[in-house]
């Protein structure tokens, strides 16, 4: 046991020690985005914040009746649960509309014709979609894990499938109050 008595060698494990620790306790979250406690699947979690709209009004959203005359709706939906603890922010033609968290999702009111839709989430590769909207639009946003990789996809959704699909998730309050 001589090793453990040599006082610099002891300095030196300390040091290590606690150098170790500091980076071991430091983060590296540049994005101070909100969040909440959240459980999804038995897992207890923090997960992204974003406003919601009142149950009254995501009731009659679910009911998917046609926009007014002259526009069209885009529905994009946040369905799983990865990278829980970042929005999920969507563009339309450029501009931020909302953010999405997990297992929630957004009612776009479009005029007709072609619009670019992207989502982003931190440390994530931005994916969009383009799209002419001529009628209900489902877009579905989500990152499909492979073996030793993970890949953002934004993909049109046949619209029973979709319907079905949002009638578990939550409806996000967009910032100009439209819903």
């Amino acid at each position: 046991m001589t090793i453990y008595r040599n006082k610099a060698f002891r300095n030196i494990c300390a040091v290590t020690g606690v150098a170790i620790l500091v980076a071991a306790c430091a983060t590296t979250h540049e994005d101070k985005e909100s969040t909440l406690p959240c459980t999804i699947m038995q897992q207890s979690s923090r997960c992204a914040e974003v406003p919601m709209s009142d149950l009254q009004n995501e009731m009659v959203v679910k009911k998917f009746k046609p926009a007014p005359s002259g526009s069209y709706y885009v529905y994009v939906s946040r369905p799983y649960s990865q990278e829980r603890s970042h929005q999920a922010k969507v563009y339309l033609d450029d501009k931020l509309v909302t953010a999405l968290a997990p297992q929630t999702f957004a009612r776009l009111q479009v005029a007709p014709g072609l619009h670019t839709l992207k989502v982003t989430v931190h440390s994530r590769e931005d994916v969009q979609e383009t799209i002419d909207a001529k009628g209900a639009t489902f877009l579905e946003y989500q990152i499909v894990e492979h073996f030793f990789s993970a890949v953002s996809t934004l993909k049109v959704q046949d619209e029973g499938v979709a319907k079905k699909m949002l009638e578990r998730l939550r409806l996000v309050a967009l910032p100009n109050g439209e819903d």
